[in-house]
């Protein structure tokens, strides 16, 4: 059996570091590359999906090396980063053997392979209890992830992983575990056999099931986008004009309800058939292309298209190339003689070898044909909507959400939740501390769309409030520099403000004409926020002197969309740490209209006697009269909310360990996680006043539920950073796209996209943008096949 260039000396076997073991894997001649090593769980039990993914700045498909130089500058800037494989340029193919609700994928392992007689193959077993088994892929093969003839992954939890995919390189050491060599060496993969044949009819055999087969027009994509071959290449020219004069061979083909005009031998397509909302169609005729739709719509070409054009926009073709050999096709033309040169060819034969075919079927699933391959998309973002057990919390808090909810005409528990946590916080700040000394006041903000039902909690807030008597608190719905932020303070330190339009006042603040009184409210926001029972200290004027306002407590509830929120922000915004101030709590979707189950003028007498209780004392909080909140010069000494147990302070300190950890591991996300625990204890504290105003004190239950709550949003925080904010218009286009693919569970047509983007993008720039994507690997494009002609899909990628 051929080894694959590297000799290994069992004797001086030692456990290696994984720069170490992408270092061998290097001089096995192995392409590799950095994956993240955090755990697969989060400490609050859910699936951690940074976790095994390539590090942020390096591009798998196409950075994964055997260069020495490129290993050590990543792992000198990542040193505990995971050694990932690329398995195709590696020529190998892994069995990964997972577990779904009991079912083992390593027991239909062992009995297929006792059934074809055995089977000695390398393997490592992961951390996570799965065993990863490797093979070479003999010649001629050069099978991707499909899986082939095997049966559904709840009966038969197994994947593949070939070529397009990779796995995490045995004997690498994750967080939570290493991927343990079943012999103990790491490299003994080297020596992996070539799938047996039993395996590779297995894994080639069509599945069955499949209805549609692609039609006549369908074309291979070429891997790695348009290739640097212009439209004013002689080629290219000359396929475009033998097009126009031959619309009638290929036109029906692309919109076969299209008809002849008689006499001109024009075909005129209705903007109707094309899918869009418009009045002006597309025609298409011996004398040219036009696209009257975009023609007075700043089009740079004024609407004019190419044939090329024409079978890339709705014939599915990938790229030029593939547009101008399809219409060679069809037309019965030979490339060469229309100028495609051998030099041509060779530029793209590389991208050629990797073309594939992809099909829709009838319940919407897209496969590989050549190999089986189910090609999953991220999530969409429904399946990321915030977790509804998350609002459902006794005491207090639960009871102003349950409040909020029932008095709404589109009733929404996320923004509920959002004032019942500031509203709470205020009632007991400058009163209560929590067990680290932390505390109540927060700075909430609901995101959601325009009609999607957020300003009723932020009306409902200030009515609660006013309703226990505490109207003195409620502060302004804006301010106007940072002098009127600081008199509001020194006259009120404890102040709740409702914030409607919040985006925009982040805009207000960040513009760069505004001014240096306005741009000063960014500071006071964050040293406010972080004075938990200290003394902040005011400027000092020329005509007023600086004064100490001891323990200020200013809570925010704003309301904005996601768009105006995150387009308002600014990158020093991320890196000062005024954004991870904030818990974010975005609501997917636009709840429906209904009459209010509850009258929202009256506030339930109970809720009323508890937030009167709270405020003016109980047992425990005697001695602390109302006029101590009004006086910014008084002193405040807090009641101190206790652990409930050491269970309860050990969730703490593991969360703060994970966070530090996650910021060590990734620079980049640093700055969205940094008070994630004390967001958390903030929380947990506020809920346990809420359910016992008397002796209140903080339990596992609480600080699992805070902890879950500062996790989750956190992770949407940095998700939607990434996904919105922008130094640049380009930025912002590429941000634009990304989130409009994602909003459509992970996949788009390219019809669809321009849809959606309503010509809020010139086709050259949406061009451009998509061209940027696809070389950042953030998104792959397609042709997929159903039962009419193939279709440009662009899919978000998975690493």
């Amino acid at each position: 059996m051929a080894k694959l260039g590297f000799t290994f000396d069992p004797s001086i076997v030692r456990v290696l570091s994984n720069y170490e073991l992408a270092v061998s894997l290097h001089e096995a001649g192995m392409a590799v590359f950095p994956c993240d090593p955090s755990p697969a769980y989060n400490p609050d039990g859910t699936k951690n999906d940074r976790s095994k993914k390539p590090l942020s700045g390096t591009s798998w498909r196409s950075g994964a090396t055997s260069h020495r130089r490129n290993i050590d500058n990543w792992w000198r800037r990542w040193p505990d980063a995971m050694p990932g494989i690329d398995l195709g340029k590696s020529s190998l193919l892994v069995v990964d053997l997972d577990e779904e609700d009991g079912v083992r994928g390593q027991d239909y392992w062992d009995r297929i392979v006792a059934e074809n007689g055995g089977c000695d193959a390398p393997y490592a077993d992961t951390p996570s209890g799965g065993r990863h088994v490797y093979f070479r892929q003999p010649d001629g093969l050069n099978h991707g992830n499909g899986r082939g003839n095997l049966p559904p992954k709840k009966e038969c939890p197994i994947d593949i992983r070939g070529t397009g995919g990779y796995v995490i390189a045995p004997g690498a050491h994750r967080d939570d575990g290493i991927y343990e060599p079943g012999d103990g060496d790491p490299l003994s993969i080297l020596d992996a056999p070539v799938m047996p044949d039993w395996l590779v009819e297995l894994l080639t055999k069509r599945p069955e099931g499949i209805t549609h087969q692609p039609q006549s027009c369908a074309v291979p994509v070429v891997s790695g986008g348009q290739q640097e071959i212009g439209f004013e290449s002689p080629f290219f020219r000359n396929v475009n004009s033998i097009a126009l004069q031959k619309l009638s061979v290929w036109v029906p083909q692309i919109f076969p309800q299209s008809k002849p005009q008689p006499g001109t031998g024009a075909y005129r397509v209705s903007s109707r058939l094309l899918g869009r909302d418009l009045q002006e169609d597309l025609s298409l005729a011996p004398t040219g292309i036009v696209d009257f739709g975009v023609h007075d719509m700043g089009d740079p070409r004024g609407g004019k298209r190419t044939a090329i054009d024409i079978v890339m926009d709705y014939g599915g073709a990938g790229d030029a190339v593939a547009a101008a050999n399809w219409l060679c096709d069809v037309l019965s033309l030979d490339p060469r003689a229309l100028g495609w040169g051998v030099a041509d060819e060779a530029e793209i034969a590389e991208g050629a070898a990797s073309a594939r075919t992809l099909l829709q079927q009838d319940d919407g699933t897209i496969i590989d044909q050549s190999t089986g391959e189910v090609i999953e998309t991220q999530e969409s973002a429904k399946e990321d909507a915030f977790p509804d057990h998350l609002t459902r919390v006794p005491g207090l808090v639960g009871q102003i959400t349950d409040w909020i909810e029932a008095t709404a005409r589109r009733p929404s528990r996320v923004a509920a939740l959002g004032a019942a946590l500031t509203v709470t916080g205020t009632v007991i700040g400058r009163k209560l501390c929590g067990p680290t000394q932390s505390a109540t006041h927060l700075y909430v903000l609901n995101l959601a769309g325009s009609g999607a039902g957020k300003d009723h909690a932020l009306n409902q807030a200030p009515r609660l409030l006013a309703a226990a008597g505490m109207s003195s608190v409620n502060g302004p719905d804006d301010f106007m520099s940072h002098s009127s932020l600081i008199a509001r303070l020194t006259r009120a330190p404890l102040t709740h403000c409702a914030m409607d339009e919040f985006g925009a006042f982040i805009a207000k603040v960040n513009h760069a004409r505004g001014g240096p009184h306005v741009a000063g409210i960014s500071k006071i926001l964050r040293t406010a926020w972080g004075k938990s029972f200290a003394s902040m200290t005011t400027p000092e004027w020329a005509s007023r002197q600086s004064e100490i306002i001891q323990a200020p407590a200013l809570s925010i509830l704003g309301v904005s969309t996601p768009d105006e929120f995150f387009e308002a922000l600014k990158g020093k915004d991320v890196i000062n740490g005024f954004l991870n101030r904030f818990l974010v709590l975005p609501s997917n979707g636009r709840p429906k209209d209904r009459d209010p189950l509850a009258d929202p003028r009256d506030v339930p007498e109970e809720i009323v006697k508890r937030m009167e209780a709270m405020f003016g004392g109980g047992n425990r909080l005697a001695g602390i009269t109302g006029q101590l909140y009004a006086d910014p010069a008084s002193e405040v000494r807090p009641v101190e909310v206790p652990w409930a147990d050491d269970h309860a302070r050990e969730i703490f300190r593991d969360l703060q360990t994970y966070v530090e950890n996650l910021q060590d591991r990734r620079p980049d996300l640093a700055p969205f996680y940094a008070r994630t625990a004390e967001m958390a204890v903030r929380m947990a504290t506020i809920r346990a006043a809420g359910e016992n105003m008397l002796k209140p004190s903080v339990s596992v239950e609480m600080m699992q539920w805070g902890r879950d709550l500062a996790l989750w949003s956190a992770d949407r925080l940095a998700k939607d950073a990434g996904l919105y904010m922008a130094e640049t218009d380009a930025q912002a286009n590429a941000n634009k796209v990304l989130r409009l693919i994602q909003e459509n569970g992970g996949r788009i047509t390219r019809r669809d996209l321009l849809r959606r983007m309503q010509h809020t993008l010139k086709g050259r720039d949406l061009d451009d943008t998509i061209k940027s994507l696809k070389e950042a690997e953030q998104i792959v494009q397609e042709a997929v096949a159903s039962t009419r002609r193939p279709v440009v899909t662009y899919f978000l990628t998975r690493d």
